[in-house]
């Protein structure tokens, strides 16, 4: 005995579609969570760049003519850290919204170099 178990077409594109609409779902659910976490690491990033620049400017204030050359010196440094960090922050925010994932492309061969050698020099 033999049984041929025939599926309506329908029904079949019925449950393609479910689960298309399932995953379309689940999809933009992670897409919404991507666009907040961004959101919020832009958030914290744009007031990184002003809080140095307000911890500079009051530090120097504050010091000024009141500490000894070698003490200002290592303040102004500690200054330029701090805003390499903000630069460092920035150029995260510029790679992840570049759409290249580095980790998983391996990077660029240099390019060849075509500079022809000296006319004095065979090639």
């Amino acid at each position: 005995m033999k049984i041929h178990i025939i599926h309506h077409p329908d029904e079949a594109l019925v449950r393609i579609f479910s689960v298309m609409i399932s995953n379309e779902r689940k999809i933009m659910a992670t897409i919404e969570e991507l666009t907040q976490a961004v959101a919020d690491v832009k958030a914290i990033v744009d007031q990184f760049g002003p809080a140095v620049n307000a911890f500079e400017a009051r530090i120097t204030q504050l010091l000024v003519g009141q500490i000894p050359p070698n003490v200002q010196a290592a303040v102004d440094r500690a200054v330029e850290d701090l805003k390499a960090v903000a630069g460092s922050g920035s150029a995260a925010l510029a790679d992840a919204a570049d759409g290249i994932d580095e980790a998983a492309q391996p990077p660029s061969p240099p390019p060849a170099d075509t500079t022809p050698p000296p006319a004095d020099q065979p090639a």
